[in-house]
């Protein structure tokens, strides 16, 4: 199910809301995206769905702004990315955003709170040492692997280390790209639990991807990228 919203409509309410967004690799194939009206609301949870080579990095990496669309609006937080310059998106998201990758992307020679601090560095929300003590607590580990190196950890505590990373800052948004997919069953769930009741802590939105249907049941929104998507003809995306 998608929401339809308009320019002249937008929802201050909107975490994300995208207008007529086309994105092209290629000016001689098929546009990759072609997304006429979809919105996530602050605080929502939504499960992004969508077979490998559908565009879901590609999305993710517009929305970022990363990626820049050939045409259209990309309001986050009704604040049109497509028109500001590569360093003010760069700021942006650091400020705004939490992004858990699929592999982490922990620094392996820097400590657990070294890594974690720098989703701050750019962020206008600084927490002090014993709100982050607060968090990992939180998230299941305990205080004295703060200084331990992140290639020290297990996977699990890595796990939970990017999770700490990604919502330290207190971000209104947080991506999720295929994170689970190297879990196991019951390591995922315990995962995305703890990953959507952060969020609902902090009243943050969640956009989370992945190619596995099984997984949406944990969130407040389902979108198939391929419906979302209104390109009449099959092509390659990455």
């Amino acid at each position: 199910m998608t929401t339809t919203a308009t320019t002249a409509n937008l929802k201050k309410s909107n975490a994300i809301s995208m207008h007529d967004v086309k994105f092209y690799w290629s000016k001689t194939t098929p546009p990759t995206l072609n997304i006429k009206d979809w919105h996530i609301d602050k605080g929502q949870s939504v499960f992004l769905y969508g077979r490998s080579g559908s565009g879901k990095s590609t999305l993710l990496n517009i929305i970022a702004g990363i990626l820049e669309p050939q045409q259209g609006v990309v309001n986050i937080l009704d604040q049109d990315i497509t028109r500001l310059g590569q360093v003010e998106k760069d700021r942006f998201r650091a400020r705004h955003m939490g992004v858990i990758f699929q592999q982490f992307n922990l620094i392996p020679y820097l400590s657990v709170v070294d890594n974690i601090q720098l989703s701050q560095t750019f962020s206008a929300a600084k927490r002090s040492k014993e709100q982050m003590v607060h968090l990992v607590e939180q998230l299941g580990l305990p205080a004295d692997l703060l200084l331990r190196k992140a290639n020290q950890l297990s996977v699990g505590q890595q796990q939970r280390v990017a999770v700490a990373r990604a919502l330290h800052h207190q971000p209104e948004i947080i991506i999720a790209d295929e994170p689970t997919s190297a879990l196991d069953t019951e390591t995922r769930d315990e995962f995305i639990e703890l990953l959507l009741q952060q969020a609902k802590t902090n009243n943050s939105a969640v956009l989370f991807v992945s190619h596995d249907k099984s997984l949406a049941c944990y969130f407040d929104q389902t979108i198939d990228l391929q419906k979302l998507n209104a390109i009449e003809s099959h092509h390659h995306a990455v």
